[in-house]
């Protein structure tokens, strides 16, 4: 399955109009989430050479896969700019696998940052990167004080940065003795 994160504009149907065969070569269901879902759905509906889920739908269906299977993740505002500069296929990653989604759904239900899961695929992914970038981005946390918002984050860091069970921390670029001592303090 392709998942298409952050369908918020009704344009964005048109987008797809153009690239409909580059998803529907990639996967057999199109699940789309975000506030214009319905007419970018509508696009591959029409097509009908692929199934369309949308909405709460498109959730359940994620929460069925984790665990089970993989999917494609495609954030629709980096898909279009991917598009725009005439390399569609730059917008489509490395598929996250079925571990990797359940991993993506609990962070996002326990420690999301925001309540889009669009945020919490982003900082998933940054997780793949080298070493170097994976710093968590701290939340903004204006409605608190300065104090709190730096507890929060700690928390936070700590949970997006948590080697998946079975890697170590070193293959998370975090020093193993900097891991040790957040555990004892």
């Amino acid at each position: 399955s392709v998942l298409i994160l952050g369908a918020d504009d009704p344009a964005a149907a048109r987008l797809f109009h153009v690239t409909a065969r580059e998803i529907e070569g990639r996967c057999d269901t199109v699940l789309v989430m975000g506030e214009a879902a319905d007419d970018v759905a509508q696009v591959f509906a029409r097509r009908g050479r692929i199934g369309v889920i949308v909405g709460q739908d498109a959730a359940q269906a994620l929460r069925d896969a984790a665990g089970r299977a993989g999917i494609i993740a495609v954030d629709a505002a980096r898909y279009a700019e991917a598009v725009a500069a005439g390399r569609p296929q730059d917008a489509f990653g490395e598929p996250l696998g079925a571990a990797e989604l359940a991993r993506l759904l609990t962070l996002h239900a326990v420690a999301g940052c925001s309540p889009a899961l669009t945020d919490s695929l982003s900082r998933l992914l940054k997780l793949r990167r080298p070493a170097a970038d994976r710093r968590f981005s701290p939340v903004p946390r204006a409605w608190s004080n300065p104090y709190a918002a730096d507890l929060v984050n700690d928390h936070l860091a700590r949970l997006w940065t948590a080697a998946p069970r079975g890697e170590p921390a070193a293959q998370r670029g975090e020093p193993v003795a900097q891991r040790g001592e957040n555990a004892r303090g």
